[in-house]
């Protein structure tokens, strides 16, 4: 059983997979040398031509492959927790890249914490079409109790999350529903977690690049009108302020 097991998932990048691969390679290299054993897995979801033809590219890389035909970003992700052993779990988005440091220093934040930790790096950086690119920061539960009242309004994490595998099995994402208008499966699975009394903290010193789209499913689920999928957080939040 390895440490962590690194997942990409894709859908229709192609070839802008590439440079999410090459990150998490760069990474698993930088942790193997220190005694962190590292697998990386792509899950391609109803993959277009262009990233199906690319997934011999990862098999010539020592990349394991799996193609799921669940049409949906969070069934895929759980997909991908069904599918490895290891004892941590570190997602990443399709034409995405994290630091090179990530694998290493997530992996030692979470040896060091015996509590139901989700890890995000420190910093993102928004990059990629017409408008500037922007760097925001991630909080940290441990330095700001206000945090789920701030997740009703907006989320506060991004999807590259690192955590033990036993906790993405135990709160796994929820689908999609779009016709019935809902949706941000990342920001409804932060939501879950933090009402199954985990919490969510930063490691230091890690970088997460996003790249900005025009048609990505956080764009098409924002131009439909779209809720978050409802989550007993606040419900249970609320009742215990009250009392």
């Amino acid at each position: 059983m390895t440490d962590v097991c690194g997942v990409l998932n894709l859908h229709g990048e192609g070839l802008l997979a590439h440079s999410s691969l090459i990150s998490m390679v760069r990474a698993k290299a930088a942790a193997e040398p220190l005694g962190v054993s590292v697998e990386l897995l792509v899950v391609a979801d109803c993959p277009t031509d262009a990233t199906r033809d690319y997934l011999q590219t990862a098999d010539g890389l020592g990349v394991r492959c799996l193609v799921v035909d669940v049409d949906d970003l969070g069934l895929a992700r759980n997909a991908a927790v069904a599918a490895t052993e290891s004892a941590h779990v570190a997602f990443l988005d399709g034409d995405d890249i994290y630091s090179d440091n990530w694998y290493l220093l997530a992996f030692e934040a979470a040896s060091r914490d015996d509590r139901n930790v989700i890890w995000h790096p420190e910093a993102n950086l928004y990059f990629g079409g017409p408008d500037t690119p922007v760097w925001r920061l991630h909080p940290d539960m441990d330095l700001a109790v206000d945090d789920w009242m701030r997740l009703a309004m907006a989320n506060l994490w991004t999807s590259l999350a690192f955590a033990r595998r036993e906790l993405f099995l135990e709160v796994p994402y929820r689908k999609t529903e779009l016709r019935a208008g809902f949706g941000f499966e990342d920001w409804a699975w932060n939501s879950d977690t933090i009402s199954h009394g985990m919490i969510h903290k930063i490691v230091p010193g890690t970088v997460h690049l996003l790249r900005r789209k025009a048609h990505s499913l956080n764009a098409q689920t924002r131009g439909v009108g779209a809720l978050m999928t409802p989550s007993d957080l606040f419900v249970r939040r609320l009742a215990f302020v009250g009392g």
